[in-house]
């Protein structure tokens, strides 16, 4: 969703006349209630259970629109595209970077031609061979201007307003402690090393969870001080140099990232969440996981972001290398 408001905003702004409906998940919808360039949301959720879902598409039938754009790669959101009533169509189709692109959403391509989609189709391997550009941005950018005339989307910050948690956060720097960081080769006690290296040379630390965290670092877990939504408030009397902020909903937890001195994660929604926030983002790559090709189609909208592409023996000194650059070049 981050990395499609831009287009929706490049919508509005050309249009300012029309009337723009999103259909979002329930982890999105936070960000439709933000923006003022929306006019409508609704959300359609895959967990949503089948009679909610049904009666969703049935509801959706009945509404007319001038366009019906998809830009998911869920199944279920193209199928909310066939049964939408409109003339005009248009799908991003992107084809596995994994599997043969032959057989690759191939439900997806032939009912395009049935029922005369139009779509733009994203060979992510055959463009990244032909050094083309595969980010999603870009990508939705092509697939709108088929139909409407709209200038490049250009970097735009989404801060929100209600902020009674101004007084709360230090300007810290951020570690996001997903599992992703987790793997045969990097364990929590590299972890713990690349913290006490970044203590020690640059102060004060927040380590932000999610629901994969607790599994995989239960050390560091216990060695911190730990702070939740229910007491958050209380987290300026702390006097510790590394605070744990344990599974913050979005809204405190985007309050802290909006008031640290950086970031670094591994790659995860909070790669676009410190984008979006206009905060400095160190981001680590899966050496294993074709980690440029990643990068190029899910890269942060933003310019102020560094990334780290190596075997997991080498993270947490380039890590330390890059937030040395980024921290000089910033002072």
């Amino acid at each position: 969703m981050i990395l499609t408001l831009p287009i929706i905003k490049a919508i509005k702004t050309s249009y300012p006349n029309s009337n723009i409906c999103v259909v979002c998940s329930n982890s999105n919808s936070f960000l439709c209630e933000e923006v003022e360039f929306l006019d409508e949301f609704f959300i359609f959720d895959k967990n949503d259970r089948l009679t909610s879902k049904i009666s969703f598409l049935t509801n959706f039938r009945k509404v007319s629109y001038d366009l019906v754009f998809n830009f998911s790669q869920n199944i279920e959101t193209f199928l909310l595209l066939l049964i939408g009533n409109s003339v005009n169509k248009l799908s991003l189709i992107y084809l596995s970077r994994y599997s043969n692109s032959k057989f690759s959403k191939i439900f997806q391509r032939t009912a395009s031609k049935l029922f005369c989609i139009d779509n733009l189709i994203v060979d992510r391997n055959q463009f990244i061979k032909n050094k083309l550009n595969i980010h999603q941005t870009e990508m939705i950018y092509q697939l709108v201007k088929k139909k409407l005339f709209i200038k490049k989307p250009k970097l735009f910050h989404l801060i929100p307003n209600n902020n009674d948690l101004i007084n709360v956060f230090e300007k810290r720097i951020l570690i996001h402690l997903s599992a992703r960081w987790i793997d045969d080769k990097y364990s929590e006690n590299n972890m713990l090393e690349l913290i006490n290296k970044i203590r020690d040379k640059y102060s004060k630390i927040y380590i932000t969870t999610d629901n994969t965290s607790k599994k995989k670092f239960r050390k560091i877990y216990q060695l911190y001080e730990n702070y939740n939504n229910e007491n958050i408030h209380e987290l300026i009397k702390s006097k510790q140099n590394i605070i744990i902020l344990d599974k913050l909903n979005f809204k405190n937890w985007r309050e802290a990232i909006l008031n640290s001195k950086l970031v670094i994660t591994y790659e995860c929604g909070c790669v676009h969440v410190a984008s979006m926030s206009n905060v400095p983002v160190l981001v680590v790559y899966n050496y294993n996981n074709r980690p440029y090709m990643i990068n190029k189609e899910y890269a942060p909208y933003t310019k102020k972001y560094q990334k780290v592409i190596v075997n997991q023996e080498k993270i947490n000194q380039k890590i330390m290398s890059k937030l040395h650059k980024m921290l000089t070049n910033k002072n």
